[in-house]
């Protein structure tokens, strides 16, 4: 789950409206797909080290947070060795 700093929203009277991605939007797309290939090259490394890769290699900053967020989140590690299984 995202947390309010990854949100993008507009408040109006109060109220707060969400920005969706536009699921056309090509560069966003293609940058998801890139980051979801990426925990596959670290299995057996530690989890740090993917981070480290992430941040270096994404570029785009649009999306970027909020995906890497997300991606985190379902990575599995080893919890007494913080590797990635």
């Amino acid at each position: 789950m995202l947390t309010k700093n990854h949100l993008k929203f507009r408040t109006r009277s109060g109220r707060a409206y969400p920005q969706f991605i536009d699921q056309t939007d090509q560069s966003a797309i293609d940058l998801a797909k890139s980051m979801v290939d990426i925990p596959k090259e670290f299995i057996g490394k530690k989890f740090y080290e993917m981070e480290e890769a992430l941040d270096e290699g994404i570029t785009s900053t649009k999306y970027r947070d909020a995906f890497k967020k997300l991606l985190l989140d379902r990575v599995e590690r080893d919890q007494d060795t913080d590797s990635i299984q």
